[in-house]
């Protein structure tokens, strides 16, 4: 007789591995920009394009937070089962 949680364990394994290739995006996007601002003379960028620039880095922090904790909720919940 198999096992009901294997095919719940495949699903949740997908679901982790899906998370966390969108964490990992997001964070070299925020590596890409942030090496970018390093070399750039940002003191020649108007404040539109800083401020565009910082709400970028800001908008991919949040999306990787949000990510990670829904990594570890789902975590979490396969735990409990």
């Amino acid at each position: 007789m198999a096992d009901a949680r294997v095919p719940n364990l495949t699903d949740v394994i997908k679901g982790q591995t899906y998370l966390l290739e969108k964490l990992h995006e997001n964070l070299y996007k925020l590596e890409a920009l942030l090496y970018v601002g390093m070399q750039a003379n940002l003191s020649e960028c108007s404040d539109q394009v800083i401020e565009g620039f910082l709400w970028t880095i800001r908008d991919l922090i949040i999306q990787s937070k949000e990510t990670n904790q829904a990594v570890l909720q789902k975590l979490m919940l396969t735990m409990a089962i």
